[in-house]
């Protein structure tokens, strides 16, 4: 038997089928934030030059500053085009936002 993707379905016989959801259905909309930048993965990054929850003793000897921001719409309201990150290769999260993540973490026992 296949992978199941859908809802299970029940006719009046009691025959099942499968309902097909389209990615559309699936995916939920993001809640609007006050901040545009809050999505990007340029905003919890360490190697972004413009993020202002970076402090000096976490910075790398080896850092190598990005300014991806320099260029994106949602940053400084002029730029041409929308450059919001959802992947980067050079992506390190800082300790701000690390600590952030580790707050939603729940054990259970």
């Amino acid at each position: 038997m296949g992978k199941m993707n859908g809802q299970l379905v029940f006719d009046e016989f009691m025959n099942i089928s499968e309902e097909q959801k389209t990615c559309t259905e699936i995916v939920m909309p993001r809640t609007q934030m006050l901040d545009p930048c809050y999505y990007c993965l340029c905003n919890s990054c360490i190697n972004n030059a413009e993020s202002v929850t970076i402090t000096p003793d976490e910075i790398p000897d080896d850092w190598n500053p990005c300014f991806f921001c320099d260029m994106c719409r949602k940053y400084d309201g002029k730029s041409m085009k929308n450059m919001e990150r959802e992947e980067c290769s050079k992506y390190v999260i800082d300790n701000h936002h690390a600590l952030l993540n580790r707050k939603k973490i729940k054990i259970m026992r």
